[in-house]
């Protein structure tokens, strides 16, 4: 499996080196890489910058599903990039400790204009 320019392993391990330090090789990405159904790791690669087994799991449980039921004709992605460090197209599975609060931010304030 080849790695997309993004995903050198050298900068696919960076992020999480102290969160998970068995990944910390290019070989220790591309063994657990291998254990995964090519066509699965694509979308993975192409869309998570973390390329640890947690992520992958909640990648594989949340997203994957969606991605493989997706009606590409309907589809329109929008042209505006939104960063966030270690973060891809999946916030909530790459970063959850990060996009909780937000979300948990948006619905108090969903709330409070629902009683105004």
């Amino acid at each position: 499996m080849q790695f997309p320019d993004r995903h050198s392993p050298r900068t696919a391990c960076r992020p999480h080196r102290a969160s998970a330090p068995h990944l910390r090789t290019a070989a220790h990405v591309r063994t657990f890489l291998a254990t995964l159904d090519p066509d699965d790791a694509e979308p993975f690669l192409e869309m998570s910058p973390r390329l640890v087994p947690e992520t992958w799991e909640r990648f594989r449980d949340h997203a994957l599903p969606g991605i493989r039921a997706v009606d590409e004709d309907a589809v329109e992605r929008p042209s505006a990039r939104y960063v966030l460090d270690a973060a891809g197209h999946n916030l909530h599975l790459d970063r959850p400790e990060a996009s909780g609060p937000l979300v948990g931010e948006w619905a108090a304030e969903a709330a409070r204009a629902a009683r105004d």
